[in-house]
């Protein structure tokens, strides 16, 4: 068993919020694709009785160039008493959706003292999910269930009383197996003993229940080795619901030999602060690279996950931006993720600039050709939802033209008040504006920054550069540990010689051109040092303070120096306002092969060619 505890910084509100509030950040739902009658009139409580019954099952089919054949019935929670889907229900089919996953929204029965009801309206639910496979285009054998709460007792209960099916049945959908091929729970009532939550073992067996039934309903006394495979996410500050639930379930999985994995969350509470938030994309982040993992479903093709593990950064999201034309971020910065994830501890998600066929592509236009400005297309970074909840963003665009809802994203990020990194091209990443102006003033996104591109001040692909650490900065945080920083991009200008370095940016390295483009170079006479790598705060339009790193090396060759590698591996700590925990001599080696193209757009020379983002995966 596999258990993961990730700290979180977390003040946001109890996950007790309220309707109101829920709507507000769950955003309208889309409308199934189909529905269907669970029972066709009559549904069975159990002891041979039946009852009418008009449960209908919704239906959200993936678009056919993502549905990956996966399947999932999602079990929202509510105690018992109520259904959760405007939490736990609707957004969740709309991210299953978006990951290829069809999911069927399971509003099972409430039970009123008749405890087999919820039961027996997940394995039908289960079955008739199997005998629409062909219809729906899913493959029954990959057919999962998830459940929040106690929609969590739901599943695994699903998960623990089951049959192959009722070959001597009259209708064919109870002839097949009610087995579920893989189990999510997330926050699950699991037991009716000791841990369990009062209330939803009152409504489903009664306030003084049967000593059977306790053990019955106690799914973790249930386990045989042919229980399906588990991943089970749980805050270890639950109070409703204690997270003993998950990992007795998890230890009893274990002690059987099915393979489990439990991602525990010391903060959060029942709920997971209100169903949102980093907490939130960490179990969904975690869940679906657990089920890629057992080849259940593929990983997103649209960016990279890498999930955050042991270290200082354990808990905290950086998200890095994957989009400029000559200096091949496609490869640098899922290498700077693996190393921030496996060696540091944070979780990272790689989004990438990609064409109309979903591969990163460096070679698209940034300018329409003249004369045919109405076949220019713009770029498209999937994903940017994730930025949202991200605790740092590290960008390295290249004048992009952005549809006004991505553009719209970035600007949200950006005066938000969390921190940014901006590497290489990043100070002339958008072709044109943002939408983001401060009392009426247009905000300029190398302004941001600290400096935008003026122009190559070292010759263009002939100098190199040799980063000289400023004296009077050599004891900050960014530089520890840094000694000798190199590369073969050239030194940009970011500011008017007149106007001089902008007085609210602090430099710490400049940048001296160097003859050629070897290490070890001679200075170029005719080039005085300017400032490469610096940190600024930028005031946001409500008046909070993000802290801010620039550095105009980047490039995914410059990266091959180790020390330029732990400066901006530094910068994040420091932009993240961890500094205490930056360690000279922490590890920045490549967490696998890392063989980076050179820079420039002589694209068929170099070998740049449109590819899939799982390509660019920097790991063994």
């Amino acid at each position: 068993m596999k258990s993961k505890r990730l700290f979180y910084l977390t003040g946001l509100c109890s996950s007790l919020l309220t309707s109101a509030l829920s709507a507000q950040t769950t955003g309208d739902s889309a409308e199934p694709t189909h529905r269907f009658s669970l029972w066709h009139g009559k549904a069975p409580m159990g002891e041979g009785k039946f009852e009418d019954c008009d449960l209908e099952l919704e239906v959200f089919l993936p678009p056919a160039d993502r549905a990956n054949g996966a399947a999932i019935v999602l079990c929202p929670g509510g105690g018992y008493i109520r259904h959760v889907t405007d939490r736990e229900g609707y957004p969740i089919a709309q991210w299953l959706n978006e990951h290829g996953i069809a999911t069927i929204i399971l509003e099972y029965r409430l039970p009123k003292l008749r405890h087999q009801r919820p039961l027996l309206d997940a394995q039908r639910a289960i079955r008739l999910t199997r005998s629409k496979a062909a219809e729906w285009k899913i493959d029954p054998q990959r057919i999962g269930i998830l459940g929040f709460s106690a929609g969590g007792h739901v599943a695994s209960s699903a998960s623990t009383h089951f049959d192959a099916g009722k070959p001597d049945s009259a209708d064919p959908i109870e002839r097949l197996s009610c087995r579920p091929d893989f189990t999510w729970l997330v926050y699950p009532v699991v037991t009716m003993g000791r841990f369990t939550n009062p209330g939803s073992r009152d409504n489903l067996i009664g306030t003084d229940p049967r000593p059977e039934l306790v053990r019955l309903y106690s799914n973790e006394t249930q386990i045989t080795a042919d229980t399906p495979p588990a991943f089970l996410a749980h805050a270890v500050d639950d109070k409703p619901v204690p997270p003993e639930n998950s990992r007795h379930y998890a230890a009893a999985l274990k002690a059987n030999g099915v393979p489990v994995e439990v991602l525990e969350l010391p903060y959060g509470g029942h709920g997971l602060n209100g169903c949102r938030g980093p907490l939130w994309e960490q179990w969904k982040a975690a869940a679906l690279k657990w089920t890629a993992d057992r080849k259940i479903i593929p990983e997103s093709a649209r960016w990279l996950t890498y999930a955050g593990g042991e270290g200082p950064g354990q808990g905290r999201h950086i998200v890095l931006i994957a989009a400029d034309q000559e200096y091949r971020s496609e490869q640098s910065m899922p290498m700077m993720a693996g190393i921030l994830s496996k060696r540091h501890g944070f979780h990272c998600t790689v989004l990438f600039g990609v064409n109309e066929d979903g591969l990163v592509d460096p070679t698209m236009p940034v300018y329409p050709k003249k004369g045919k400005e109405d076949e220019f297309k713009s770029h498209n970074i999937p994903g940017l939802e994730h930025v949202e909840f991200a605790d740092l963003v590290i960008f390295f665009p290249r004048l992009l033209t952005l549809p006004m809802e991505q553009q719209k994203r970035i600007v949200a990020y950006l005066d938000s008040g969390k921190p940014i990194i901006g590497l290489r091209t990043a100070n002339h990443g958008f072709r044109r504006p943002l939408p983001y102006k401060i009392d009426g003033q247009q905000v300029r996104f190398g302004r941001l920054l600290g400096g935008t591109f003026r122009g190559h001040h070292g010759n263009w692909h002939r100098d190199s550069t040799r980063g000289d650490i400023v004296e009077a900065m050599k004891d900050h945080p960014i530089l520890r540990g840094v000694k000798d920083i190199w590369g073969p991009s050239d030194v940009y200008r970011t500011y008017k010689e007149e106007e001089g370095f902008p007085k609210d940016n602090t430099a710490l390295v400049f940048g001296q051109p160097l003859i050629g483009r070897e290490y070890g170079g001679a200075s170029n006479p005719k080039k005085i040092p300017l400032p490469v790598a610096w940190f600024k705060h930028w005031k946001t339009s409500t008046g909070k303070k993000a802290r801010v790193f620039q550095s105009t090396m980047g490039s995914a060759k410059d990266l091959e120096s180790a020390d330029l590698r732990r400066l901006v591996i530094n910068a994040a700590y420091w932009c993240l306002e961890m500094e205490h925990d930056i360690k000279a001599d922490s590890s920045v080696e490549y967490v696998g092969e890392y063989k980076p193209l050179a820079s420039g757009f002589n694209y068929p020379k170099l070998g740049v060619v449109p590819q899939k983002p799982s390509t660019y995966r920097s790991e063994p």
